[in-house]
């Protein structure tokens, strides 16, 4: 074997040997990478349903349905005209014939879950801005009205300035033992 064949015998062994340790890193960083998706998804998972526990007693709480665009959902036929959130979180799937379908809140991927918080929530927030601003309304007028009824109850029937005696309470008769 000449020197120059050694020589390139040498090399391709070291390249094999990087080469090997290259994929041991790689298949290392793979397996941390999918650890840390795994963990991820979990984390994902476990937070988007308490986000749609709190999003179903925030749409209860509201009373009003909402209308979403069909293209938020990523998993919609194309016959589908309308998409309607409920206050009881249900989706109900309108399509174009009149039929509909009714699917639950925890069928959405996160992705879309992700869009229809982007559209209803600034419209809860302003549905519950104006909820607020009738209850204060009417937390005023009765306010107002319960003062002005003490005044008028107060003015119709004055209690009196006088004192009535008391009555004194009667002796009680003791049983008589005959005998």
């Amino acid at each position: 074997m000449t020197l120059e064949q050694e020589v390139q015998e040498k090399t391709t062994q070291d390249d094999i040997q990087t080469s090997d340790l290259n994929v041991l890193n790689i298949v290392r960083e793979l397996h941390e990478e999918s650890t840390l998706i795994s963990q991820l998804s979990d984390m994902e998972r476990t937070h988007s349903t308490e986000v749609m526990v709190s999003l179903r007693r925030l749409l209860e709480a509201n009373g009003k349905s909402f209308h979403l665009s069909p293209e938020m959902l990523a998993r919609v036929e194309k016959n589908v005209t309308d998409v309607v959130l409920t206050p009881q979180g249900s989706i109900c799937l309108i399509h174009n014939n009149g039929q509909f379908v009714t699917r639950s809140l925890e069928n959405l991927s996160s992705e879309s879950l992700m869009r229809v918080l982007g559209q209803i929530l600034p419209e809860v927030k302003i549905s519950l801005a104006e909820r607020r601003r009738k209850l204060s309304v009417r937390a005023g007028l009765f306010e107002q009205m319960a003062g002005d009824l003490k005044d008028i109850s107060d003015a119709a029937f004055p209690k009196s300035r006088t004192r009535v005696p008391e009555a004194k309470p009667q002796p009680k008769e003791e049983p008589q033992v005959a005998g």
